[in-house]
């Protein structure tokens, strides 16, 4: 029989060969099959035994090594022996839309507790006014942008040049870039031609639709970054299994998730009263991506269906979603069966998905979100990128279609728990750690 022996802590990978099955999520040609081995004490393993998973292959094609679980690497690559410490002293973040906002938070203030970092925020521009893009600074205490360049989202290429004058006046060690935003596309492009190292917080996630502009963005991303630093142990496999194994790969878990766990104390269903509302009597809605937002037969089921519901509803209307709809004339059929909301402050809108019945949305991370709180979520997409939220069934993928929107809507509670968090009060740490070379 075969074993290898493991210590607390360590991550067994195995390499085989069977083709990828996409639906049951079995490994590809060449593909790294991660078990995570939940030893709290030294474990001998039979690897006979792990033969018959249906993430196993056939025994013949196996190989077998082992890697400590917070860095995921090779043994048998030459260069793992000559990896140097990175040493960093000045650190430049690119943000520009909500969600990179979202995650700056923890990290900052994480990158101010270790002391001797120069971290410099630049905005680009992409969310402008204040509910989109100041309120997030204030409510989470990051300091103001050095620099705005001021430029939208179908602007990159002004982004990238505009960020590339910054990288060469200000030489930072490394540049970070969060999720899978244009302004995150750009600030890689950017660090890539300066030859700059660069880092993507919150890689590997896919939802493996090539027509989503996120997913192209996230591909991209992606492939010119030097370190991955991942949201969960699903898009650590999504990188190996693209051929991503030499890249230095992290589980971090997710930084969004640290952000709303920094700031729970401060829900409250207080919020509810500018509403006369009561807690789980609601639908709270939020839908903004193109495929939704731009697409006048989707947005005119959506609201049929929230019409015919019969249930309170909270609609957190989006820039892009509102100029659509009052250009369709839908706006006068909205406003009869919901109450409308300009985009919400992070912390009243963190409130109301806690103390919503159920949510319909199309955002990635309202659904991660709904999902820490326990609320079931209906999304409107074909697919999502937090696999685990459907896995548990916690949230329901629809069409753009009225009768497939209410049935989800009308489903019962889950039963079962959340199998994750995503995320914990360490995930800033664990990244700064690397940074800093105490883990590299």
């Amino acid at each position: 029989m075969m074993t290898k022996r493991l210590s607390s802590g360590e991550l067994l990978i195995i390499r085989g060969s069977k083709n990828y099955d996409k639906k049951n999520h079995s490994p590809s040609d060449d593909t790294l099959c991660l078990l995570i081995l939940n030893a709290h004490r030294s474990t001998s393993v039979p690897l006979s035994n792990r033969l018959s998973s249906r993430h196993i292959m056939d025994p013949c094609t196996i190989h077998v090594w082992v890697c400590n679980r917070d860095s995921l690497w090779d043994e048998r690559d030459s260069d793992i022996q000559s990896r140097k410490v990175l040493a960093v002293n000045v650190v430049m973040s690119v943000v520009g839309a909500r969600p990179n906002f979202v995650k700056l938070a923890p990290l900052d203030k994480e990158l101010v507790m270790k002391g001797g970092i120069n971290h410099q925020i630049v905005h680009t521009g992409q969310h402008y006014d204040y509910l989109m893009s100041e309120v997030f600074f204030d409510e989470l205490y990051i300091p103001a942008p050095k620099w705005n360049l001021g430029l939208p989202s179908e602007k990159v290429g002004q982004m990238v040049k505009g960020l590339q004058k910054l990288m060469v006046s200000e030489s930072p060690d490394i540049v970070l870039v969060y999720g899978d935003t244009d302004s995150t596309l750009a600030g890689a492009l950017a660090a890539s031609k300066q030859k700059i190292k660069l880092a993507h917080v919150e890689s590997g996630l896919r939802c493996f639709n090539i027509k989503v502009p996120e997913e192209r963005n996230r591909l991209l991303i992606d492939a010119v970054s030097d370190i991955l630093f991942c949201p969960s142990w699903t898009a650590v496999h999504n990188l190996f299994r693209e051929g991503k194994g030499t890249k230095d790969i992290r589980m971090v878990g997710d930084l969004m998730i640290q952000s709303l766990r920094s700031v729970e104390c401060k829900l409250s269903d207080t919020v509810l009263v500018n509403y006369r509302i009561a807690p789980k009597s609601y639908v709270l809605v939020t839908i903004h991506r193109q495929e939704n937002a731009d697409e006048r037969k989707n947005m005119r089921a959506i609201i049929d269906a929230l019409v015919e519901l019969g249930k309170p509803v909270i609609f957190s209307l989006h820039p892009r979603t509102k100029k659509n709809l009052e250009r369709w004339n839908m706006m006068e059929d909205l406003a009869m069966y919901a109450t409308i909301t300009s985009p919400l402050r992070y912390l009243d809108f963190l409130s109301l998905e806690k103390y919503a019945k159920t949510i319909l949305t199309d955002s990635g991370g309202v659904q991660k979100e709904a999902y820490y709180f326990g609320v079931p979520c209906v999304t409107v997409r074909g697919e999502t990128e937090w696999v685990e939220t459907v896995r548990d069934k916690w949230n329901t993928l629809v069409p753009a279609d009225k009768g497939s929107i209410l049935s989800a809507l009308s489903k019962p509670v889950p039963e079962n728990e959340p199998s994750t968090k995503y995320g914990d009060d360490g995930v800033a740490k664990r990244i700064v750690d690397v940074l800093t070379g105490v883990m590299a």
